[in-house]
C-alpha cells in the first residue's frame, strides 16, 4: 500500500463537521448516558491477502426517559499520520454486544492507530466512539457520552505474558536437563566399574 497522506482526512473533516453538527444540535453536556468497551485496544495480526475483522464489543446505556440517537466515529491513524485502508469504523448501531468493527487489509501499514484522524495533527487526541441520547419528548438536552479506543496492527501474533512465562520454564528445563543425564551416566558408569574390579579380583583369588 503506497503511503497515504492526510488529504484523506482532509476530505472527510467537512462530513464529520457536519455529522457532529447535526448530532448536537440542541445538545448539552450532562453526563448521563455511558458507554463500555470491553477490549478498547485491540492488536490484531495483519493478514497475508484479503481482510480480516477486528470487532469491538461493550455496552451502551441510556436513562429513563431518554432514547439513542446518534453515533458518532472518527478515523483512527497512526502519530506519523497513517490511515487504515477503512478510514472510518462500521457502525452496527446496537447497544449492546457489537458496536463496531474494522476490517484490517493486507495492504495496511503496521502500527499504533490511536490518534482522531480528523483532528490531527493540529492536535493529538484519542480517537472516539461517541454516542448521544435525547429525551422522548424531543428537545431539551441532549447528552453525550465517548469511548476511546485502538487498534495495533502488527505482522505476528503478541504472546500473551502467560505464554511467555511458560516458554521461559520450558527454556530452562531445556538447559538444565542434560546436565542432570550427564550426572545419573557418570555415577551408572562408576557403579559399572566397581563391578567389573571386583569381579575380576575375585576371579584370581584361589580356590
Amino acid at each position: 500500500m503506497s503511503n497515504r497522506n492526510l488529504r484523506q482526512s482532509e476530505f472527510f473533516r467537512p462530513i464529520f463537521a457536519a455529522v457532529i453538527f447535526v448530532a448536537s444540535f440542541g445538545c448539552g453536556t450532562a453526563q448521563a448516558i455511558s458507554i463500555t468497551l470491553d477490549n478498547p485496544e485491540r492488536t490484531v495480526v495483519r493478514p497475508e491477502f484479503g481482510t480480516t475483522r477486528v470487532e469491538f464489543t461493550g455496552q451502551v446505556t441510556t436513562d429513563d426517559g431518554f432514547d439513542l440517537s446518534t453515533f458518532s466515529f472518527s478515523g483512527p491513524v497512526t502519530a506519523s499520520g497513517q490511515t487504515l485502508h477503512q478510514i472510518l469504523p462500521i457502525p452496527t448501531l446496537a447497544t449492546s454486544g457489537l458496536l463496531f468493527y474494522f476490517d484490517v487489509a493486507a495492504t495496511d501499514v503496521l502500527g499504533f492507530y490511536e490518534f482522531d484522524g480528523f483532528a490531527f495533527p493540529d492536535l493529538l487526541i484519542p480517537v472516539a466512539m461517541i454516542v448521544y441520547e435525547c429525551p422522548h419528548a424531543g428537545g431539551g438536552i441532549c447528552p453525550r457520552a465517548s469511548a476511546d479506543y485502538s487498534l495495533n496492527v502488527v505482522a505476528t501474533q503478541v504472546p500473551e505474558p502467560e505464554t511467555l512465562g511458560l516458554l521461559a520454564i520450558g527454556f530452562l528445563g531445556f538447559i538444565f536437563a542434560p546436565r542432570k543425564h550427564q550426572l545419573f551416566a557418570g555415577t551408572d558408569a562408576e557403579e559399572g566399574e566397581h563391578y567389573r574390579t571386583h569381579r575380576v579380583t575375585t576371579d584370581r583369588s584361589p580356590i
